[in-house]
């Protein structure tokens, strides 16, 4: 399954994950490893490095990675099955509406932070 958004090219593909990986990767996300290690063996054992949710680190099948092309720049992000429904519902709502929806306020531009010699 693919779709695409013709407004912000943004794609959606949906990835399937067969049993033995899914297996695999359950084992390796419950060892007591640091996560960058958890995901070089999973890289390793799979070839699924990126495919991990970037919101809970987690993985599904199916799995979506969403691919957001613009002006000189790709963004390849994955989210699991949970997570995908909010990708959803927030891609096509301003700042306005998922700042209300979260109870956080838009300041406006925020200035660049200067960093002095001796920080």
């Amino acid at each position: 399954m693919s779709e695409t958004d013709t407004s912000t090219n943004t794609t959606i593909t949906e990835v399937n994950i067969s049993k033995d990986q899914l297996e695999t990767i359950q084992r390796i996300l419950g060892s007591s490893f640091l996560l960058s290690i958890k995901r070089d063996r999973i890289l390793a054992k799979t070839g699924l490095k990126s495919r991990l949710c970037c919101i809970c680190g987690g993985i599904s099948s199916p799995l979506y990675e969403v691919r957001t092309t613009g002006d000189g720049y790709v963004k390849v992000q994955a989210y699991c099955s949970t997570h995908i429904e909010k990708f959803e519902d927030g891609k096509n709502k301003t700042s306005e509406e998922l700042a209300e929806a979260y109870g956080l306020q838009l300041v406006g531009e925020v200035p660049p932070t200067i960093r002095e010699p001796w920080d």
